[in-house]
C-alpha cells in the first residue's frame, strides 16, 4: 500500500546513496523538487553528519505516516550508526529501530 498525502504507506525501502545522488542533482539543476514519488522526501534535507541525516529522514517519514522505512547503507555507515549511542537513543524515541545486514529499519 503506497500513497502520499494523508494516506498511510506500509513499508518503503530506499538506498541512501541514491537519495544523496538525487538530492545533489536537484541542487545543480533548474528543476524544482526531489523528483520522487515519495512526498515526505520534500521535507528532508540531507546532513553531512550521517546520524543527523538518518534521524531527519526517519522523522520526515513518520510525519508523512509511513509505517516502516528501510534505508540501505554501506557497511561503514552501518558500523558508525551502531556505535553512536546518541543516535541510537534518538532513534528509539522515534520508533522501533533494528539493523539487518547493511540496512537500517524503523517501524513507527
Amino acid at each position: 500500500m503506497l500513497s502520499t498525502g494523508n494516506f498511510k504507506m506500509d513499508k518503503l525501502t530506499l538506498s541512501y546513496k541514491d537519495l544523496i545522488k538525487k538530492y545533489e542533482k536537484i541542487l545543480t539543476s533548474t528543476a524544482r523538487g526531489f523528483e520522487t514519488n515519495y512526498e515526505f522526501l520534500e521535507a528532508w534535507v540531507p546532513n553531512e553528519n550521517l546520524a543527523y541525516s538518518i534521524t531527519d529522514l526517519f522523522n520526515a517519514a513518520r510525519d508523512y505516516k509511513i509505517l516502516e522505512l528501510s534505508v540501505q547503507l554501506n557497511e561503514d555507515q552501518v558500523k558508525d550508526l551502531k556505535n553512536n549511542k546518541i543516535f541510537l537513543s534518538k532513534i528509539d524515541e522515534i520508533g522501533k529501530c533494528y539493523f539487518e545486514n547493511s540496512t537500517i529499519n524503523i517501524k513507527f
